[in-house]
């Protein structure tokens, strides 16, 4: 006749769970906050390019805007003295996270009978630094 043993262990003390977020919010808004050596980021700068909605082929389903100027971050960055640089990372030049706007936009799925109104969030840039 088969049989079942188990054993069981005395539960030892409740182990801490680490946080979710590997930083404190405190650490990671020192770690966004833009150099306050501007040298450091001289090079870093917004820059436009225009993205035309009938040039991707996506005018039959965006009606509004037909194009719009898209900003993006580009250059490099001077890494020295910074909090960043002794913790081993390196600059980027970067769009700043609190500065990003959203893009509200028309859009048709039926060939022009109905609209509806979407908002494609965090897509234009108003601010570069290198953080």
């Amino acid at each position: 006749m088969p049989f079942l043993m188990a054993t069981t262990k005395p539960k030892g003390p409740d182990r801490a769970r680490r946080s979710s977020v590997p930083w404190s919010p405190a650490a990671l808004n020192l770690l966004q906050r833009p150099s306050e050596d501007a040298a450091a980021h001289a090079d870093c700068h917004r820059a436009a390019l225009n993205i035309s909605f009938e040039e991707l082929g996506w005018d039959k389903w965006i009606v509004h805007p037909s194009s719009f100027v898209f900003h993006y971050c580009h250059g490099s960055c001077s890494d020295a003295h910074t909090l960043s640089h002794a913790l081993g990372f390196r600059l980027c030049c970067a769009a700043l996270p609190s500065t990003m706007r959203s893009l509200r936009v028309r859009t048709t799925s039926d060939g022009g009978y109905s609209f509806k109104y979407e908002t494609v969030p965090n897509i234009l840039t108003q601010d570069c630094a290198c953080i």
